[in-house]
């Protein structure tokens, strides 16, 4: 090899048959990329042969040999960059996710990034992300639980045919950590309603409820997934569900599918051993197949890992699990009491028990076709007719509801006697478009959750009138202030709270948080806030501006020079009357760093015209480093300067900041920078 050539022997040889030789043995000829090669080569040279010479000596282009000598030295190839170049990251999160699937992978490269490549340049990418999933994988322990501990839920895929279709069927399971007992139920989707009747099914099927529930980290139960130092926050619904039923919900850590593998493998097992192969001439046929399935298959088989059977290891866990005590499905808990007070009619959800396994299924309308795919709904298509004269009943747990077929209308006395149709037949996709229709958005998607607390808490219907109006209102006005925060156009986000009054002396923190009142915004009055820079006025320009929008008051931020050029350029193009009416409309028009730049005789004229449209109908908030007597010679128009001070003057207050720039305090305490004078300024003269 190159490495093993004696430079300084061959030098002192001075012969080029002694260097060929050398570079012969270290096959030189076959390619030309080391840095032992290059030496070589420029070894050679230097006997005195030339570049075609050694070219033809080597056996290699005299192209590279003249590049290498022009260059003197050896460097390293520059390396192509890629097609997947930047997309680490991406690349590895969606390793995860699929779980090691580089095809899928590949898939969603081309329909998210319009990259296309061949699976084995995936492969080859993601192969240190697959060693570390091995790795990670050998090195995963198997935690066991105690009896009644734990049950584990997850949800699979299955494509099947059901009535000579091909159906995409969603399989809900939950195994028992301890004992391996499974229950599994089909659903059409995964939203939250499938999965907690899911959970309410498989409670029933055990018999008890476990101390705690795992799950993975899906957007219907979870509103923030568990990450490093960071708890997982949980659906209210879902909380309140777990409060129902006395247990206590666990999310696991994001792509670790092997930290709930009892149930992960239980999908899979369900897939390849109950519905492998199979076709279902309805979906009543698939479910009556996986109850006897789960009783003569799933229970009786011997666990690979236990080595017992299920259904006998569970005997042994039943008395850990806390018992039901005949309580309801937790949609019937939720709901059923309210709409009692509320409703009358018959039942379209109620469900059938199977005697030997104790699982509840719905039932399905004529043909066999299913009602509702997403399990039990006991409380679903109740028709509404308020009571005339209970509006202060109270919601009981035990309010009547009959059974039988669901009328299409529900009739109830009138105060001048004869009967007055409420209400027609109402399912949840109808009322949610009436709310829709009524513009009730908060109300719409958070419906079933206040059903919930109204019940929980046996509220009259006046109480919950009272809830829903409350939370409506509180919804709208979130977002409001939302709405108005981006239409403010706030160049930084800037709080009271935060101002360092210790460090501006002049402002007093009272008056401070009396301004913050925006009562001064209510009554139309201006605020002029002057002083050098950086002792914190642009900081109190935004932090007064936010205030007064939570106070429920329209606000627009701009910089003064942009006022300036808006004005001139809407003045131009024979938008000026758009231009004023839209400055004039916010309540407060917070205009900051007024003075900085010069400003143009014609913009002064304009800017009067704006604060003209704006007297005594909406504030202003106004930053500046000059002082107003300065204002004359600023604007380029004393005449114009006096009659825009006369109208910001007359309903206003002017607060004097003083003092050293806060942004320069370290080079300051450095001796880099001198200290300002705290001498006061003269604002009261006005030319």
């Amino acid at each position: 090899m190159f490495s093993e050539l004696n430079w300084g022997t061959v030098m002192k040889k001075g012969s080029i048959d002694a260097i060929l030789v050398d570079v012969v043995d270290t096959e030189v000829g076959r390619s030309m990329k080391t840095k032992d090669q290059v030496n070589a080569i420029i070894a050679m040279h230097g006997t005195g042969m030339t570049a075609r010479s050694i070219a033809r000596a080597i056996g290699c282009n005299p192209h590279t040999v003249s590049r290498y000598l022009k260059l003197g030295e050896w460097r390293p190839r520059r390396q192509a960059k890629g097609k997947l170049h930047g997309l680490e990251d991406w690349l590895a999160e969606r390793f995860t996710r699929h779980r090691g699937n580089a095809d899928v992978v590949r898939q969603e490269l081309l329909a998210e990034h319009g990259i296309e490549v061949s699976l084995r340049t995936v492969e080859r990418a993601v192969e240190p992300l697959r060693r570390e999933m091995r790795k990670s994988s050998l090195a995963t322990v198997r935690y066991e639980t105690s009896p009644g501990e734990q049950v584990q839920i997850d949800f699979g895929t299955k494509r099947m045919s059901i009535g000579g279709s091909s159906v995409q069927v969603k399989l809900f399971a939950a195994t028992l950590g301890w004992s391996r007992r499974q229950f599994v139920a089909a659903f059409e989707d995964e939203r939250q309603r499938s999965w907690l009747e899911g959970l309410d099914g498989a409670f029933r099927h055990f018999g008890g409820v476990p101390r705690t529930v795992l799950m993975d980290n899906p957007k219907a139960l979870v509103l923030r997934a568990r990450g490093p130092g960071r708890d997982p926050e949980f659906h209210p619904r879902v909380l309140s569900f777990a409060n129902y039923w006395g247990f206590s919900p666990r999310a696991c850590w994001s792509n670790r599918p092997q930290t709930k593998g009892k149930v992960e493998n239980g999908v899979g097992y369900v897939k390849g051993n109950a519905l492998a192969g199979r076709e279902f001439a309805d979906w009543d046929h698939l479910d009556r197949h996986l109850r006897w399935w789960m009783a003569h298959v799933a229970d009786v088989r011997v666990h690979g890992t236990t080595g017992q059977a299920p259904g006998v290891r569970f005997e042994q866990e039943r008395p850990f699990l806390t018992a039901l005590r005949e309580r309801p499905l937790f949609g019937l808990a939720g709901h059923q009491p309210l709409l009692g007070a509320l409703a009358s009619g018959g039942g379209d959800g109620a469900s059938e028990r199977d005697e030997r396994s104790g699982s509840h299924l719905p039932r399905r309308g004529a043909g066999g076709l299913p009602r509702d795919r997403r399990g039990p709904q006991p409380a679903r298509g109740r028709p509404l007719a308020l009571r005339r004269s209970r509006a202060n009943r109270p919601v009981r747990s035990d309010s009547a509801v009959r059974s039988g077929p669901v009328p299409s209308a529900v009739r109830v006395p009138a105060a001048g006697g004869g009967d007055v149709v409420v209400s027609e037949f109402v399912n949840d996709e109808q009322l949610k478009s009436w709310l829709t229709e009524l513009r009730l958005p908060w109300i719409r998607d958070r419906l079933e959750q206040l059903l919930d607390d109204a019940a929980r808490r046996e509220m009259s219907l006046r109480d919950l009138v009272v809830l829903l109006c409350r939370e409506e209102l509180s919804g709208k006005r979130r977002m409001r202030i939302v709405r108005r925060l981006a239409q403010a156009r706030f160049p930084m986000v800037r709080e009271l709270d935060d101002f360092d009054c210790q460090a501006q002396p002049s402002v007093d923190p009272d008056r401070l948080r009396e301004l913050a009142g925006s009562r001064w915004v209510a009554n139309g009055d201006n605020l002029l806030l002057l002083g050098p820079p950086g002792v914190g006025k642009t900081h109190l320009a935004i932090s007064l501006g936010r205030a007064a929008i939570e106070h429920d008051f329209s606000v627009r931020f701009v910089a003064a020079s942009t006022l300036m050029t808006t004005l001139m350029r809407a003045y131009e193009t024979e938008r000026w009357d758009a231009c004023l009416r839209d400055f004039g409309k916010p309540q407060l028009l917070i205009v900051d760093e007024f003075g900085y730049l010069p400003v143009p005789a014609r913009a002064a004229h304009l800017l009067f015209q704006l604060v003209a449209e704006r007297y005594e109908r909406g504030s202003v908030l106004l930053t500046s480093n000059r002082a107003i007597g300065d204002w004359g010679e600023m604007l380029g128009d004393p005449v114009a300067a006096t009659a825009i001070l006369d109208r910001l003057l007359h309903h206003s207050e002017v607060i004097s900041m003083r003092g050293d720039s806060y942004r320069l305090r370290e080079k300051r305490r450095a001796g880099l920078v001198a200290s300002r004078s705290t001498e006061p300024v003269d604002h009261a003269k006005i030319h």
